[in-house]
C-alpha cells in the first residue's frame, strides 16, 4: 500500500518572530550577552507585537548574523 506524501512548505511553518527568551538561542549566546548586543545600534530592534510583548523578527536576526559572517570574510 502506498503512503500519501504531503508537500509541506517548511519555510511557511517557520516563525516570523521570536520572543526575547528564544532569540538569544538563535545565535548561540547567553541572555546577558544578548542584552549587551541589544544596546548596539547595528543590532535589530524588537517589535512590540501586542502591548507589553516584544519580539524579534527572525529574518532581521539572520541578516545581522550574515553581515557578521561577511565582515569576517573581509577581515581575513
Amino acid at each position: 500500500m502506498e503512503r500519501a506524501v504531503m508537500d509541506i512548505d517548511h519555510n511557511a511553518l517557520r516563525p516570523i518572530t521570536v520572543q526575547l527568551k528564544d532569540a538569544h538561542k538563535m545565535i548561540g549566546i547567553g541572555r546577558t550577552s544578548f542584552y549587551d548586543l541589544m544596546k548596539r545600534p547595528e543590532f535589530p530592534r524588537p517589535v512590540e507585537i501586542i502591548p507589553g510583548r516584544k519580539s524579534f523578527v527572525v529574518s532581521e536576526i539572520e541578516q545581522w548574523v550574515a553581515s557578521r559572517l561577511a565582515a569576517r570574510g573581509e577581515a581575513a
